[in-house]
């Protein structure tokens, strides 16, 4: 979870935002028409974001926008499909698919990204699929990472129903996360489970604060 202004999400991001463009987009002009439209989605931010994931490197995000409406234009543009279209890797297993309305739930319509793996399996895809799914659910831009069409549609019902509450982080945190370890090592290590008896903590919880004008970091 967070409370971050525009501005400090883009100087966070700043340093790997070149770094990401490489990858998925080598040349230089589409590096620019990322960046471009990285700076017209942050006008668009207003400043909280919230992400959790589970088993399978799955999960959901939220972020809160200023202009609902103008979010959905820039997602329908066809700068933004073009981008989203001409992603590519380096690994020449590694294919995408880009659907710009795979469905629609409630008024919002999703836009699917499709990552086909024809190589080797990996903990990210185990069965050699990710889907991600996005779009504009009431004042928010929403998604989910890997996962089904239901798990996409339950996010849209749950902000629908209005059971998406926005709340200040506890002690004036701008940021707040917290990490089961075991779920974690799970991921990252499929097929081989941490023992209900190995000398871990369960989870740790990692807060950034605002004090004295700097930034306060907190582990427990």
């Amino acid at each position: 979870q967070g409370s971050l202004a525009p501005e400090a999400m883009q100087q966070m991001f700043a340093p790997f935002l070149g770094l990401i463009t490489r990858i998925s987009h080598p040349g230089a002009e589409e590096q620019k028409k990322v960046a471009a439209l990285y700076d017209s989605l942050m006008k668009l931010y207003d400043g909280g974001f919230s992400a959790a994931f589970h088993g399978g490197f799955q999960g959901h995000m939220l972020a809160g926008m200023l202009d609902a409406g103008k979010t959905q234009q820039l997602l329908a543009s066809e700068e933004y499909l073009a981008v989203m279209q001409g992603q590519k890797f380096a690994n020449r297993d590694m294919t995408i698919e880009i659907t710009p309305a795979a469905f629609e739930h409630r008024g919002t319509k999703m836009l699917r990204s499709r990552m086909t793996n024809d190589g080797a399996p990996n903990p990210v895809m185990p069965d050699g699929v990710l889907d991600t799914h996005f779009g504009v659910a009431g004042t928010y831009f929403a998604g989910t990472i890997g996962g089904k069409e239901a798990d996409a549609k339950a996010v849209i019902d749950a902000i629908a129903d209005q059971k998406v509450k926005r709340e200040p982080l506890a002690g004036g945190a701008v940021l707040r996360v917290v990490v089961d370890i075991k779920a974690m090592m799970a991921m990252v290590r499929p097929g081989r489970p941490v023992p209900d008896d190995a000398d871990i903590p369960g989870k740790f919880t990692l807060t950034l604060g605002k004090r004295d004008g700097a930034l306060s970091l907190h582990l427990f």
